[in-house]
């Protein structure tokens, strides 16, 4: 049985691009790049062609580009930031949470002085609201979300004019991940009456895909959205008065500085598969767009056809072109992500840290849809026509399959 994967949200097949760069680089980027010997001086320029490439596609200057694992690039992004921000006499270490993926939003609490203030979205990644979470100072203030899953500037622009010309960091995705909704960050410089807000941008799954407004300050992403190596994410500083890295944060002994800019903490390879993904993701995009958007398209026109009762979710139009999210009364998510896998389609069900801890998601839950029927389908690059006749063969039987052991109509 052929197999159809869609599930590209959580990683997908390295682009052939970064295997070429694999195969090309092997024998010439293994050094230590800041030895200052031959085979060091060449490893590290190589690197620094790494951060050109990914420079040239996010628009910064390659000083401001560096490579880090994925699991810490959210930390290093959000707490460099808001710690810049900090004032000198504020800057002692507060560990007591804040926030969470789950809960509701706090009372606001006053600031003290020299603390900046901080902004979101209930609708971030749950990795970046963690983040929130222990960073210290006044309790980040979550925004709610309309139906499509976008912020409503208005509301923000009133908590920016309320914060006056205290310093203020606003996290927020580009698009979100499990919605495909863009949000409006070419907004944000217009909405804050005094100084502008240190805008930290999460552009996992976004960046080679989409142009993402140049309002932001600091930008992080995971290389999975671009078919890069999947331990690997870039971050990228607008100027580095924006971003800091405290002392007390567990990388601070390894992750060096270099005139602001923080150094790599990834090896010379995998920053230049990385690198070399996102050029080749970037350079393509007109063409591949356009494929990507025609067969969501497809998908969400055809699944109220297939399915009855099936909500389908997120901006029609003003979205990621390779996600969509939809909603199957009567049917539970993980089962009947479970039959599309027999099928031989390999679909998402709900964002998966919700899934692995068992949770609804906090997403769905933000835009009063339901959290247990949903399936996400996250087309990777090389997505074909046939992957998606394979999903769209197999999903009534699936969901017929799915509601008949349940008992429903």
């Amino acid at each position: 049985m052929s197999r159809a994967f869609l599930d590209a949200a959580l990683g997908q097949p390295l682009h052939g691009a970064a295997i070429e760069a694999r195969e090309g680089f092997t024998d010439r980027a293994w050094p230590d790049p800041d030895q200052p010997y031959h085979e060091g001086r060449l490893s590290a320029q190589i690197l620094n062609a790494a951060r050109e490439t990914v420079a040239a596609v996010v628009g910064v200057s390659s000083a401001g580009v560096s490579f880090h694992p994925r699991s810490v690039i959210a930390s290093l992004a959000v707490t460099g930031a808001h710690y810049a921000l900090r004032a000198p006499a504020a800057q002692a270490r507060v560990t007591e949470p804040r926030v969470s993926m789950t809960g509701d939003a706090p009372e606001p609490i006053k600031p003290a002085a020299g603390e900046p203030l901080v902004y979101s979205s209930r609708v971030e990644r749950a990795t970046v609201l963690n983040q929130l979470a222990a960073l210290p100072g006044p309790t980040a203030e979550l925004l709610d979300v309309d139906r499509l899953g976008r912020i409503d500037t208005a509301k923000l622009a009133t908590s920016l004019k309320l914060a006056g010309h205290r310093s203020t960091m606003l996290l927020l995705q580009s698009a979100n991940l499990e919605l495909g909704t863009r949000q409006p960050l070419e907004l944000i410089p217009t909405l804050s009456a005094g100084p502008p807000a240190t805008l930290v941008t999460d552009a996992t799954g976004s960046l080679g895909l989409i142009d993402i407004d140049s309002s932001w300050s600091v930008l992080f992403a995971d290389a999975t959205g671009w078919a890069g190596p999947g331990d690997v994410g870039v971050l990228a500083i607008r100027d580095p008065k924006s971003w800091r890295l405290p002392s007390e944060h567990p990388l601070s002994p390894t992750i060096g500085n270099v005139n602001g800019y923080p150094t790599d903490s990834v090896g010379v390879l995998a920053a230049t598969e990385a690198a070399a993904a996102l050029h080749a993701v970037a350079s393509g995009r007109p063409a591949q767009t356009a494929r990507l958007t025609r067969q969501i398209e497809r998908i969400r026109h055809e699944l109220p056809r297939l399915v009855s009762d099936v909500d389908v979710l997120g901006d029609p139009t003003d979205r990621l072109p390779n996600i969509v999210t939809f909603s199957v009364l009567y049917a539970d998510g993980e089962r009947l992500a479970s039959e599309l896998d027999r099928l031989g389609v390999a679909v998402g069900s709900g964002s998966a840290c919700a899934s692995r801890a068992g949770l609804p998601s906090h997403v769905l839950a933000a835009i009063g849809a339901l959290t247990h029927g949903n399936v996400r389908v996250s087309l990777p690059i090389g997505a074909t026509d046939a992957a998606i006749d394979h999903f769209l063969a197999a999903l009534p039987a699936a969901v017929h399959a799915v509601r008949s052991e349940a008992g429903a109509p």
